[in-house]
């Protein structure tokens, strides 16, 4: 669990009756309406936000053009976080987020990129890069409605090295974004607002109860330990609400609520290992690995727990969740 203290629509139903006191029907009279015994609950799919270049991170840098930026050969790299709130917020947003690398180390050669719609950054991005021999740089930049930020990591080369490799990254950034149209903005109906108190969350602490601690207390969470400062801007845009358990024994509970992040559920329900689970209150919710993911509505949050928690009792503090945030909308 990356616990950060290291690191569609509603149902409508019609109903037409006859009004108390009126006269009595004849055998002519056209029958009224009657309301349906059976209400459907089933939310209309959501639709999934437009992203830059469609999402495919080819279309941005060539494998071939990362790997001779580098000095390595690379290739795109999946992580156990792909489909983790954080790091589908650049989607949902309309841009992207990219990585390759030499292998799945984290420390190996390689490039993260995160590239965000400009006017979705809370606040800007820093104008200079930072190169550190060793490592490597990371660096923004900005080109028509986009900006990107990027961490390109070789420490087996000189820095001068790498300081050419990003620069001649961000001027082929430049070049073919330049004129790319920023995405029309996904705004979703019934989102969840953040939550900014989260000891206002799990009232009865059944979450900390489903860790062997039924007193323990949410707490905000600072984000994960990670080194592109484009995942925390897109985190802080999409409004994502950040909180974590601890209990007793060393165990742990980490949320993170995506607001209108239910377009993402195919590819939950589609990853490797997912399983679908009972969440009373939710439209649907699955487990994959050691996460809990839970739909309701156009939204969406995680519970990762590294598998330290009882899971009945985990769906049961993730029904209160699912109750208190939508009194929230």
């Amino acid at each position: 669990m990356r616990i950060s203290l290291i690191s569609g629509v509603m149902a409508v139903v019609v109903a037409a009756a006859c009004l108390a006191g009126c006269a009595e029907s004849t055998p002519t009279a056209a029958p009224s309406a009657q309301p349906s015994e059976t209400p459907s609950t089933t939310p209309a799919p959501a639709v999934e936000p437009k992203q830059l270049l469609d999402g495919e991170c080819a279309a941005l840098f060539g494998d071939d053009e990362v790997s001779a930026a580098i000095g390595a050969p690379v290739a795109p790299q999946a992580t156990e976080w792909d489909l983790d709130p954080e790091y589908v917020a650049p989607a949902q947003l309309g841009g992207i987020r990219c990585l390759w690398g030499e292998s799945d180390d984290p420390a190996s050669p390689g490039l993260s990129v995160v590239v965000l719609p400009t006017t979705a950054l809370p606040e800007p991005g820093s104008p200079e890069p930072e190169c550190t021999e060793g490592y490597g740089c990371v660096f923004t930049a900005a080109s028509g409605a986009w900006s990107l930020f990027g961490v390109l990591m070789n420490s087996e080369v000189p820095i001068a090295t790498t300081t050419a490799a990003y620069e001649s990254l961000v001027a082929s950034f430049t070049a073919r974004l330049a004129s790319e149209p920023e995405p029309r903005r996904y705004k979703p109906e019934g989102a969840w607002p953040v939550v900014s108190d989260c000891s206002t969350l799990d009232a009865q602490r059944l979450v900390g109860a489903a860790i062997g601690s039924p007193g323990a207390e949410p707490m905000p969470l600072g984000g994960d330990a990670e080194t592109n400062a484009g995942i925390y801007l897109a985190v802080r845009s999409a409004k994502i609400t950040n909180c974590g358990w601890s209990g007793d024994s060393g165990a742990g509970v980490e949320l993170n609520a995506l607001p209108g992040g239910a377009w993402i559920e195919d590819a939950v329900a589609a990853a490797p290992g997912a399983t679908p689970a009972a969440v009373p209150g939710s439209t649907s919710a699955y487990t994959v690995g050691d996460r809990l993911h839970v739909f309701a509505g156009e939204n969406w949050f995680v519970l990762d727990t590294a598998d330290t928690s009882d899971a009945e009792a985990l769906a049961t503090g993730a029904s209160e969740l699912v109750a208190e945030l939508n009194t929230l909308r």
